[in-house]
């Protein structure tokens, strides 16, 4: 299926509303969507749920696991995180050299990262905040990313 030329306004709108939730990792310029919780009004109120999420990866643009969470790993020991205009310095602070991070239930395809810097998206208001916070449980957040920060 040619994804772009088969979408539907419905599909662009809600693949619109799934790269608002993206950001980028260090140099790499493929967005990563970061959905931890579908349940979520943050993301329900932008008709990320369940079903939409499954829609996205029956017409090609995402793979959506609900069971786990996919991880990126191997990621230099500093990194600085992107969403939109803000970017948030990560350290990871084992030893190990593990650095990996967990991204969410969603990632997109090949076609899903060609698409998604042409989709419109932009950012929403507290989900920077959001993703934050799991950071700051993980202990990765550097320098003085404090509530206050935010």
């Amino acid at each position: 299926r040619d994804s772009v030329a088969t979408l539907e306004k419905s599909e662009a709108e809600l693949f619109t509303n799934l790269c608002s939730f993206c950001w980028r990792l260090g140099d790499d310029p493929e967005p990563v969507p970061m959905v931890f919780d579908y349940d979520l009004p943050l993301y329900t109120a932008r008709g990320i749920t369940f079903d939409s999420l499954t829609h996205l990866t029956s017409i090609g643009l995402t793979t959506f696991d609900p069971n786990m969470s996919f991880t990126k790993k191997g990621l230099p020991k500093q990194l600085s995180m992107r969403y939109f205009d803000t970017l948030v310095d990560l350290a990871f602070p084992d030893a190990d050299g593990a650095n990996d991070i967990e991204v969410g239930h969603v990632f997109l395809t090949k076609t899903g990262e060609q698409l998604a810097p042409i989709a419109g998206a932009g950012p929403v208001e507290g989900f920077r905040e959001l993703v934050v916070s799991v950071w700051r449980e993980s202990n990765l957040l550097k320098g003085d990313w404090s509530a206050e920060r935010l």
